[in-house]
């Protein structure tokens, strides 16, 4: 099941994954991910722990780079990246 960044929820993830149910969450090209930062929305701490935790199965996105750099950083590496 493929879920927005916007309503991604880690519980919802996690009731996802109960019922045998993988998910691909997808983020936003990274000039938007700056514009959350800049509202104080950062969406990065919330996806690298998600991913170092499980909970996304496959993180898909209009950048490569910057989702092997996140899956990176959570400690998880490129392994299921999707563009």
């Amino acid at each position: 099941m493929c879920i927005d960044l916007a309503v991604w929820h880690p519980d919802d993830a996690c009731r996802l994954h109960a019922a045998g149910v993988v998910n691909r969450c997808h983020a936003y090209a990274p000039a938007t991910i700056d514009k959350m930062i800049r509202a104080r929305l950062d969406p990065r701490p919330a996806l690298r722990d998600a991913l170092a935790a499980g909970l996304i199965d496959t993180l898909s996105g209009d950048d490569v780079g910057w989702i092997a750099a996140l899956a990176t950083e959570a400690g998880v590496g490129p392994a299921g990246l999707v563009a």
